[in-house]
């Protein structure tokens, strides 16, 4: 009894510390910080594109601002006009003049830890843009709109990935790693390892 006792621990055991991982390896492809970035781009575009007539098939002088510096932001808020049924590009004789800029971009990385003992260390990922915008209708004059909008978006990835999930040259999507708590990242492991020990010890000592 005692022996079916301790082969049950040892299963339970192996278990929860095998669980985590084989979940982590059924998830898909992560998508890159600058992924999610031109993704907020174009939720942000359409909503400011929505003021204009849908199938107007007006041309649209587009700027995204810094010049030069958020060349990685254009092709967004460009899909997003031509979502809209307007013609985007950089002649600035076009009826609308749409201008956006860079109030805020970061990724903030949260809550390290590691859900089982044999499973990858995990982080919450949260990327914040925030952009103002300013349509005008060049035939009136008429301001037709001008405000910020923020959006984020949050999930999970692990910390061997955040390297290849950043993009080299824009700070912006490289996040601070929080430090992990020593629970997290000494007591548990040794905790669950004293565990498989204990339960070896019962079984062996079961024999004799």
């Amino acid at each position: 009894m005692r022996r079916s006792a301790v082969k049950w621990l040892l299963l339970l055991l192996c278990t929860l510390a095998a669980a985590p991982t084989m979940a982590q390896e059924g998830k898909g492809p992560v998508r890159t910080t600058m992924g999610i970035t031109q993704m907020l781009a174009d939720t942000i575009a359409r909503r400011a594109f929505a003021v204009l007539p849908k199938s107007d098939s007006s041309s649209v002088a587009v700027t995204v601002l810094p010049a030069g510096e958020a060349w990685f932001l254009e092709e967004p808020v460009f899909r997003a006009a031509r979502a809209r049924g307007c013609i985007p590009d950089f002649f600035p004789g076009a009826r609308y003049t749409a201008e956006f800029g860079i109030t805020d971009m970061r990724v903030e990385l949260m809550n390290p830890r590691r859900p089982g003992l044999f499973s990858a260390r995990l982080v919450d990922r949260t990327v914040t843009l925030a952009l103002w915008g300013k349509i005008v209708d060049r035939t009136s004059g008429r301001l037709l709109v001008g405000e910020t909008w923020r959006e984020q978006c949050t999930d999970t990835v692990c910390v061997e990935d955040l390297e290849r999930l950043e993009t080299p040259g824009i700070p912006a999507t490289r996040g601070v790693l929080p430090a992990e708590g020593l629970f997290t990242s000494f007591l548990e492991p040794l905790i669950l390892l004293g565990a498989v020990g204990v339960a070896v010890f019962l079984l062996f000592t079961s024999r004799s």
